[in-house]
C-alpha cells in the first residue's frame, strides 16, 4: 500500500509572517483525496505544560511528535529553544528503517533541512520519492529547482489557511 509521510516542522512560521493561521486538518483532507494511506506526522515544540497543540493535531487525524522546549542561557540571555530539524531527521532515518511508504512530503521551507532529508531518503531508500511542501514566500528557491533530489514541490496556498483574528 502506498503511504505519504507528512512533517510539518516550520509551516506555521511560514503562515504567521502572512498573518495567518494554517489548516492541518484541510492539508490532511486534500493530501487523504489524493493517496491514501496516508501517516501524517507533526513535528511541533511545546513547554512541558503546554498540550494544546498536540491535543488540536490529534483530534484532526495527525501524530504528534511533541519536542520540549528548554530553557538555556546564552550570550544574550536565556531563551526557550529546541533543536526540531535534528530530531526530524532522526526521526525520518527511523521511519527510512522501519516504515514502508512511497512519498515523503516534507513540509518546510528550510532548504538545508530538505536536502538533508532528501539526500538520507537517496541513500538508504531510493525507491522513495521526496516531495517538498511550503508556503509561497517562504521557501528556498532551491526547493523548487532541485530536480535531481525533490520529485516535485507542492505550495500550500492560501485556501488552506485563515486570518488569525479567526477561530479555529
Amino acid at each position: 500500500a502506498e503511504h505519504r509521510l507528512l512533517f510539518l516542522p516550520v509551516l506555521r512560521i511560514g503562515t504567521l509572517r502572512h498573518s495567518r493561521r494554517f489548516s492541518y486538518r484541510m492539508l490532511l483532507e486534500r493530501i487523504s483525496q489524493e493517496a491514501r494511506p496516508v501517516m501524517a506526522l507533526a513535528v511541533i515544540t511545546a513547554t512541558a505544560d503546554d498540550i494544546g497543540r498536540q491535543q488540536y493535531l490529534e483530534a484532526r487525524g495527525w501524530q504528534a511528535l511533541v519536542l520540549p522546549r528548554e530553557r538555556c542561557v546564552g550570550i544574550n540571555g536565556p531563551r526557550l529553544r529546541t533543536n526540531v530539524d535534528m530530531d526530524l531527521c532522526i526521526e525520518v532515518g527511523c521511519l527510512l528503517a522501519t516504515a514502508s511508504f512511497d512519498v515523503l512530503a516534507v513540509g518546510s521551507g528550510d532548504a538545508d533541512l530538505c536536502v538533508t532529508v532528501a539526500r538520507a531518503v537517496a541513500r538508504h531508500r531510493p525507491d522513495v520519492g521526496v516531495v517538498t511542501l511550503a508556503v509561497p514566500g517562504s521557501c528556498a528557491r532551491e526547493l523548487r529547482t532541485r530536480r535531481d533530489i525533490f520529485d516535485g514541490h507542492i505550495s500550500i496556498g492560501r485556501d488552506l489557511t485563515w486570518p488569525l483574528n479567526r477561530q479555529s
